[in-house]
């Protein structure tokens, strides 16, 4: 087996993942780019992808890299990347920003409510751009 195929992972007692290679020894913190897969289903494809996010890569087969049973993790897992058309900015966590609704009044008036802030606008945030590039799994299935 090649070392690049031989990475697992573990959770210690703190909750945090421990990386291990099974043919070299090597035991670290930082997760392997051969670990760095997401299972996602692309807004614009009709079938599931791969995504590696350390090397940039997607692709439609399960990666030969991953262990069966991170396999089976990860895609219970889905995953969910969001993007900001104002700003450019990427994130795999959802952005706090994604809090803000749109309201309108009795009178039909229009506002904006953040829900995790109480603030509430009269114009429309910036942050309101965030958009799900990628939707979970079980949304798109």
């Amino acid at each position: 087996m090649p070392p690049s195929c031989a990475w697992n992972r573990q959770k210690n007692q703190d909750g945090l993942f421990v990386y291990f290679n099974n043919v070299t020894g090597q035991v670290t913190w930082v997760q392997p780019d051969a670990l760095a897969w997401k299972f996602i289903v692309h807004a614009e494809r009709e079938q599931p992808m791969w995504l590696n996010f350390k090397r940039n890569h997607l692709q439609a087969e399960v990666p030969g890299e991953l262990p069966d049973n991170l396999v089976d993790e990860l895609m219970d897992e889905g995953a969910t990347y969001w993007w900001n058309a104002n700003t450019g900015e990427k994130a795999w966590a959802t952005p706090k920003e994604v809090s803000w609704r749109k309201v309108v009044d009795d009178r039909g008036g229009v506002f904006w409510f953040n829900s995790a802030t109480g603030v509430a606008e009269w114009d429309e945030p910036v942050d309101v751009a965030w958009k799900q590039e990628y939707s979970e799994k079980e949304k798109a299935m």
